[in-house]
């Protein structure tokens, strides 16, 4: 009888501990699925992610004549885009240069100029040999020649910095094609207003205004990517919204029913977050999560010193502001509190709807600036950019019209209108 018990009781023991290593291993399993919103990326990748493909395209003509290209189609944009991806960049040199000489190599003959919306690394979009290119650099415009034997410039427009390099390898027939069939030519210039680098319209532009079926995410599918299944994390109510909390990793998403956000917060990895790139991997990292969802979402602007990352909706090459300056998502990394917060808009365009609204013709640069100018705000803005502003019709239904977008020195963006406004309410 003793011997039994013995036995019975050496059962009981082997069962619990084999429950104790059960939930230890399950609690690691739900708590490493939790930080799936911050995958582990290797030093040397490289890619092209459609996510930072360039904002806006021109052409240079023989004679250094530009041109501004709208309306370029999907094979057209991923075609040019490709051209970095399969180049192999050799023997650069990297020179500080005068506005006037940034002004002449962005006009350069026989080219086709790239402009991205903000800086962006090299590594992203291309091979690199040569010792002297291995730490990367980047970049806000490329300049690719169009000619054999030519030189590709990347340039720095916030540094003024100019970074030459040959090529191993480039399809400049493929170039000289694309260059000659892209789309629609406006006129064009390169001009600095309050130090900011932008591509300026000497003529007026029409542009369509377009009609869309807003579409609502599901925040259950933006929850299963940044915190897992519904039974590994707790939901209450609170103030501003509903709160989800992951019961082992600590992350947690707040939905806003009002505004149509979800606000995403984690903790940020040990280390490496102290260059340009490293902070800009790790907000892309968050939309690799999302890229079946927000498809046509790419990079648009850094803020708060590279610390905070803005990325839009883009249709035809123009940017989408939702409500006031909304972006469709933005990801703000706050490293002396080791914290990340991502908020993403859930209500999105959804199918494009047939419209009879007439092309709106939007003012030439130089007309906006003067606008601003007289108005006595000449010195409180920071860049002016075309956008669509959505208004929101009723009945699901959303429109996009042009508009000039004004970037005041709060770092915020209005429509020309409103930052006309708010200099008429200040007097």
């Amino acid at each position: 009888m003793k011997k039994d018990n013995w036995q019975l009781r050496l059962i009981r023991l082997l069962l619990l501990l084999s429950i104790l290593v059960s939930i230890v291993l399950t609690a690691a399993v739900f708590k490493a699925s939790g930080s799936r919103a911050l995958p582990n990326r290797g030093s040397d990748q490289v890619t092209t992610p459609q996510a930072f493909w360039a904002a806006q395209y021109l052409v240079n003509d023989s004679k250094g004549n530009t041109d501004l290209v709208q309306g370029i189609s999907a094979h057209n944009l991923k075609a040019v885009n490709q051209l970095l991806n399969t180049a192999d960049l050799a023997n650069g040199k990297v020179t500080t240069v005068s506005t006037s000489t940034l002004d002449n190599k962005l006009k350069t003959p026989d080219t086709m100029v790239l402009r991205y919306a903000d800086l962006v690394p090299v590594k992203y979009f291309t091979k690199i040999s040569g010792s002297n290119l291995s730490k990367g650099f980047n970049f806000d415009y490329v300049v690719l020649p169009l000619k054999h034997g030519h030189v590709a410039q990347f340039i720095d427009s916030r540094h003024q910095t100019v970074t030459t390099v040959g090529f191993r390898s480039f399809d400049y027939a493929k170039a000289q094609r694309l260059s000659q069939h892209l789309g629609n030519e406006y006129p064009a210039e390169f001009k600095k207003l309050n130090n900011q680098l932008m591509v300026s319209l000497p003529k007026e532009i029409r542009l369509k205004t377009y009609v869309y079926r807003s579409q609502q995410g599901n925040v259950d599918q933006f929850n299963a990517q940044l915190l897992g299944t519904a039974s590994q994390f707790t939901t209450r109510q609170i103030e501003s919204g509903t709160e989800y909390v992951h019961k082992y990793g600590g992350q947690k998403t707040t939905y806003d029913s009002v505004h149509q956000l979800l606000t995403f917060q984690d903790h940020l990895p040990g280390a490496g977050l102290s260059s340009y790139q490293q902070r800009l991997d790790t907000a892309a990292d968050q939309l690799k999560l999302f890229k079946q969802i927000l498809p046509k979402v790419s990079f648009f602007e850094s803020r708060q010193n590279g610390m905070a990352f803005d990325f839009r909706t883009y249709i035809d090459q123009v940017p989408v502001f939702y409500d006031g300056d909304q972006a469709a998502a933005t990801v703000a990394l706050n490293t002396k509190d080791a914290a990340i917060t991502a908020t993403y808009r859930l209500t999105t365009l959804g199918l494009p709807l047939p419209s009879d609204q007439q092309k709106v013709t939007l003012p030439s640069t130089d007309t906006v600036a003067s606008q601003l100018d007289k108005a006595g705000q000449g010195s409180n803005y920071q860049q002016l950019t075309m956008a669509y502003h959505w208004q929101d019709l009723g009945d699901g239904v959303v429109e996009l019209k042009p508009v000039w977008m004004v970037a005041g020195n709060d770092q915020h963006w209005y429509t020309l209108a409103q930052f006309l406004d708010q200099t008429h309410a200040s007097h």
